[in-house]
């Protein structure tokens, strides 16, 4: 807050900037999102609040798909490289990025096969979106996150699951489709 109040530009540091909104304004949200999460203490609440960021991560990888296909109006009205509305396609990448370690967590911990399934179908979609977004390190960083939920959840119940090897597959099948120039990206 002081370093606000003494900047040569108070707006900006408060703010942020059109490029990085990185003011003050950004570090209360993340204390504001900190505590939030905090306060929710009920199971059921914390499944709903993940699949809602499950959901919000299909409408984001929807819309990149969406602007590199040019279908709608979503590339004219979000103008920047598969951007969404982050305004800049790294973000985008990471926001979705977390939603593909989301959909994979709540697929490991769910016990009804249809939740199962949404999660694991989210978790493709969101695959492909990073993948068409050209984010090879966000690719990189999902198959890191999964390999670490995946150990927790190893040490979390005792014991490998069947379960486990359908979002493996699938990983590794999109893997291979875009290594092949089947999917493209970054690495097609």
């Amino acid at each position: 807050g002081i370093s606000t109040i003494l900047s040569d530009n108070p707006s900006r540091s408060f703010w942020g900037s059109e490029m990085r909104f990185e003011g003050l304004l950004t570090y209360f949200f993340y204390a504001g999102v900190y505590i939030t999460a905090m306060i929710v203490v009920k199971s059921s609440m914390r499944r709903k609040l993940l699949w809602v960021f499950s959901l919000v991560g299909n409408i984001v990888s929807a819309i990149v798909i969406l602007q590199d296909l040019k279908i709608g109006i979503w590339h004219e009205i979000y103008y920047r490289k598969l951007s969404a509305m982050f305004f800049q396609y790294n973000h985008t990448a990471y926001f979705i990025n977390m939603a593909i370690v989301c959909s994979f967590g709540m697929y490991l911990f769910s016990e009804c096969r249809k939740i199962r399934l949404w999660y694991l179908l989210s978790m493709i979609f969101q695959i492909y979106a990073i993948l068409v977004n050209s984010t090879f390190g966000c690719f990189l960083a999902s198959w890191c996150a999964l390999a670490m939920l995946l150990v927790f959840f190893v040490r979390f119940y005792g014991k490998f699951s069947v379960r486990m090897l359908m979002p493996v597959l699938v990983v590794i099948a999109v893997s291979a489709a875009s290594y092949f120039g089947l999917v493209k990206s970054s690495s097609g």
